[in-house]
Parts: C-alpha cells; sequence; structure tokens
C-alpha cells in the first residue's frame, strides 16, 4: 500500500512534469486555500499542529519541492507568530487571516517575477541568436520581455520532450520571435552559429548544483568546453534550503520487448532531473540582480544560514524529521 508521501510524491512528479514547478505551487496553494474555507477546526492551536504535520509531509516527498516548501515554510512562521502573541486565540479570528497571508505570498511571488524581468533587461542580445531546451516558463517571459524592449534576436530551441518542445514553439510563434529547432542530439552541427544559451532550473542545492530539465547538463557542458556565455534565471525562493548529498536514485521501469524469438525482459533507467554545477554558468538572474557564481554562492548560504535559525525556533527537537540530507531523492 503506497504512503501518503508516495502518493503525494507521484501526484507532484506527474504535474510538475506537464506544468512547470511554478505551475504545481501555484495549484498546491489554491488546493490549499480552498481547503482552508471548508475545514472545521475548534481551536487554532490544533489547526497548527495539522498544519506541522502537513509541511513535514511536503519535505518527505521524492522530489522535495523548493518553491512549495518555501511558501508553506513562510505561512507556518506567520501562524506560529501569530500562536506566541495571541495566547488561545480562537479559529475564527485567525482564519481570514490566514487566507489573507496566502494572497500576500502569492502577490510576493508576483512582484519577485517581476523583478526578475527586470534584471533580465540588461541583457544585450541585439542581433544574437540564442539557445533554449528546458521548458522554463521563467525563460520564455524572459524572451518576452526582451522582445517588448525592441531586441531582436533569434531563437534556437534545442527539442526534447515533443510535448514541451510544442509549448515552446506556441509561445515564441505568439510572440512573434523568429526560431528553428534542432533536435538537442544534433547541437555539434550548428553550435558556432550560437552566441548565448538561456536556461531555467526547479532549484539550486547546497552541493552547488543546479536541478535541471533531463538532457541540459549534456548541453551546458558543451557549450562551456566552447566558452559561450551561459546565464540561468530563477528567483531565490527555489532554493533548497537544506543539506544535500549524493543521490543515486532512479524511476526504474520494466520494459518487455518482443522480437523474433522471444520476449526479452529489462529494466529501464530514468532519470527524473539533471544536475548542474554551479561553476558552468556565466551569470545567474534572480530577483535580487545578477550575480556571478561566486556572488550567487553568497546569496545562498547567507538564505540557508537564515533558514536554519528559523527551523530551530520553530520545530525544537524535530530537526532531524525535517532535514535530514537527501539520500535518493531524484531532485
Amino acid at each position: 500500500m503506497e504512503t501518503q508521501a508516495e502518493t503525494l510524491s507521484a501526484l507532484f512528479r506527474q504535474i510538475e512534469h506537464d506544468l512547470g514547478t511554478r505551475d504545481l505551487n501555484q495549484l498546491v496553494f489554491q488546493a490549499f486555500r480552498d481547503a482552508l474555507r471548508h475545514v472545521s477546526i475548534n481551536h487554532f492551536g490544533s489547526f497548527i499542529a495539522q498544519f506541522k504535520e502537513l509541511l513535514l509531509l511536503l519535505k518527505s516527498t521524492q522530489p522535495r519541492y523548493a518553491l512549495i516548501i518555501e511558501h508553506f515554510y513562510r505561512l507556518y512562521r506567520f501562524m506560529h507568530e501569530i500562536e506566541e502573541q495571541e495566547k488561545d486565540v480562537p479559529w475564527e479570528a485567525v482564519q481570514e487571516r490566514i487566507a489573507q497571508h496566502i494572497r500576500v505570498i502569492e502577490h510576493e511571488d508576483k512582484e519577485e517575477r517581476k523583478r526578475l524581468l527586470e534584471n533580465a533587461r540588461s541583457l544585450k542580445v541585439e542581433g544574437k541568436t540564442i539557445l533554449i531546451f528546458d521548458h522554463s516558463h521563467t525563460v520564455l517571459d524572459v524572451l518576452k520581455k526582451l522582445k517588448s524592449d525592441g531586441q531582436n534576436f533569434k531563437i534556437v530551441i534545442a527539442e526534447q520532450d515533443i510535448e514541451k518542445t510544442e509549448d515552446i514553439i506556441e509561445v515564441l510563434h505568439k510572440a512573434k520571435i523568429p526560431f528553428h529547432v534542432v533536435p538537442s542530439y544534433m547541437l555539434s552541427h550548428i553550435d558556432d552559429t550560437i552566441d548565448l544559451l538561456f536556461f531555467g532550473c526547479v532549484t539550486f542545492k547546497s552541493n552547488n548544483q543546479f536541478v535541471m530539465d533531463p538532457g541540459s547538463a549534456a548541453i551546458v557542458s558543451q557549450f562551456h568546453l566552447l566558452k559561450k556565455a551561459i546565464h540561468l534565471f530563477m528567483t531565490t525562493s527555489k532554493f533548497s534550503l537544506w543539506d544535500v548529498s549524493v543521490s543515486t536514485a532512479v524511476y526504474i521501469h520494466k520494459n518487455i520487448r518482443r522480437h523474433t524469438k522471444k520476449p526479452i525482459e529489462f529494466e529501464r533507467h530514468k532519470f527524473s532531473h539533471d544536475r548542474v554545477g554551479l561553476e558552468y554558468f556565466t551569470s545567474i538572474v534572480t530577483e535580487l540582480g545578477i550575480f556571478t557564481p561566486a556572488n550567487f554562492k553568497a546569496v545562498f548560504d547567507e538564505k540557508h544560514e537564515e533558514r536554519m535559525k528559523w527551523q530551530s525556533r520553530l520545530f525544537q527537537g524535530e530537526e532531524a524529521r525535517l532535514d535530514t540530507p537527501d539520500q535518493g531523492n531524484h531532485v
């Protein structure tokens, strides 16, 4: 029988694959907000206890989704502060305040993305050819912003999963951005025509690696060797603010293929994401500014230290349940 974490993990993985990390986060927050309107609770303290278990459940999914955890963590901090300041507060008195704070978090998330786009506008891409690969809404938003600013450029789409590539094509076509498509395994034929590369990511982890769409590592490595400029776009709310170790787990699918003589059964190892080192990127564009790899790591370390202090305060004696280093997670 599947555990709650396994069921939730499978659901999250499918949504993230189809829609992306940020849309997954928005769906989860929407579901929680809808549930909040119908929940029957006698006391606020009881709700906080249940919410803590929900947060622990979100942190036990494989993979962990940093953006979801970050937003629910901020919500828990808000509720914890209410409980500290207002002892024995009735549920009815805080229910709407919680709903309002969810709206605040969602608004701040939108503002972060707007600031990232503003910072990205400083990139000079006039007359350039940009290679894109991953199914990143952030990258597509950046391209649309640069186009609306009057910069003219061309896109080469490195083809991957057909559904994701077709979605990218629709966005670029609608934005009137010229493009053509090249299979990702044939990029060596056109690498001299590429001026720079744009990537998004799922998260950044304490082992100095970005978690990215499968296939990203090979492309980034190839063009890093060619000394091409490679820019990555992410908001810092996507940071994985916990310790990680090297992960080796994969999805294992058993396949049976029928040939002329007899069926052959084998295991098909399919990795959910790539891990790409920070040092391969020219710059990382965030809502806080544009950073070199060295400066970017300093931003992560500062936020990680702040998270650890809050975690010790909010989860006294429960840190081990929260932040056992990732082992066997797919992201």
